[in-house]
């Protein structure tokens, strides 16, 4: 399969893939416009990429060839079965955000598509280090005296939403212009409103408060250096079946991670949110459960082998999966982050992504 991949960008995201037209064999596929709030971008100076379909096979077969013969990647390890039940809950120290920012700038200058994208992430990437570095001395900042299922029912901190104008700032000066006047809106609504919003958000758990746009990203991205440190301090655990949601603040995954285990990999997902990792069986849709391995095919390309599209054909929807263990030197986050052709690639197919990223893309 092709797809168009653009080697220039100049805003968050597209809006109109006006030259894409991904093709299956000979014939062609039209792709619908991509809905996201980045109204103004348009793809250009498209070069085409291939993607292949990554054969299922079990456990005992980690490699495998399709009936025509030709070589695809492999689908590497891990039991279909395995209950998963242990949550990782990998602390997320400064260092952390100091090595995305890291890759976001390699990646940024190794693939052109990605390369405004990415140093806008950079931006805000850099604002959210700091803000980590500030609640790790702060007690103001530290885990609220209740319940952990009650943290996202409390009021944020004061001291915390004093800081979104600074971040407002950062995105005024860094951010693409669509997203420029979005922060110029939520500056003139004065701070109460943002506080509404900021609250809204933090309370509503993916619910309907704060729709996917941009004052999705603005909370998104302000809220999770808070969200990683409260979670960083309690250990996550779960008892039960794999969640499908983050067992600590009920978002929805945003990636997936496949780690190196044994001859094979251990797949994880990522929360879009606090970035707690929950480990996740091979052969099932995060979305719907789906369990029939037949409608659940895997999208490799060769120029981004590393990471997978991972789709479900019962409710049409796609993850991305950042494999480590064809590239040990990825950094999930930002890696799925930079993949833009295959996001698009998924959606002219007709597949809706399961969580946007922080990006919205």
């Amino acid at each position: 399969m092709r797809l168009q991949t653009p080697t220039a960008a100049s805003n968050l995201c597209c809006a109109n893939a006006e030259n894409y037209k991904p093709v299956l064999g000979e014939r062609s596929i039209g792709a619908d416009s991509l809905e996201v709030w980045a109204h103004s971008q348009r793809l250009r100076n498209c070069s085409h990429v291939e993607l292949s379909q990554v054969p299922y096979h079990s456990a005992s077969a980690p490699y495998a060839e399709s009936e025509t013969g030709r070589s695809y990647s492999p689908l590497r390890g891990g039991r279909a079965g395995l209950d998963n039940r242990i949550v990782s809950n990998r602390p997320t120290a400064q260092n952390q955000w100091q090595r995305r920012i890291q890759r976001a700038e390699e990646l940024g200058a190794q693939y052109s598509f990605a390369t405004e994208i990415l140093r806008f992430y950079v931006a805000v990437a850099r604002f959210q280090a700091r803000l980590s570095e500030e609640l790790s001395r702060s007690r103001a900042l530290s885990m609220p005296a209740t319940s952990e299922a009650n943290i996202f029912e409390e009021q944020l901190p004061t001291e915390l939403v004093s800081r979104f104008r600074s971040f407002l700032s950062v995105i005024q000066k860094n951010g693409p212009e669509a997203v420029r006047g979005a922060a110029d809106e939520l500056r003139n609504a004065g701070d109460d409103a943002n506080v509404r919003m900021l609250t809204a958000f933090w309370h509503g758990a993916d619910h309907a408060e704060v729709s996917p746009g941009p004052q999705d990203f603005f909370a998104r991205a302000f809220l999770q250096p808070y969200a990683v440190a409260l979670r960083s301090q309690i250990n996550l655990r779960s008892d039960g079946p794999a969640p499908y949601i983050c067992p600590f603040c009920k978002r929805k995954p945003g990636l997936g991670i496949l780690r190196p285990l044994g001859d094979g990999g251990q797949r994880s997902l990522v929360c879009s949110l606090c970035l707690a990792e929950w480990e996740f069986r091979r052969i099932v849709c995060p979305g719907c459960g789906e369990e029939n391995h037949a409608k659940l095919p895997v999208y490799t390309a060769e120029e981004l082998k590393h990471v997978r599209v991972e789709a479900c054909d019962s409710c049409r929807t796609y993850i991305k999966t950042v494999d480590m263990t064809t590239n040990g030197l990825a950094e999930p986050v930002v890696d799925e982050m930079a993949s833009i052709p295959l996001d698009l690639w998924a959606q002219g197919q007709g597949y809706a992504k399961l969580q946007p990223n922080l990006l919205q893309l």
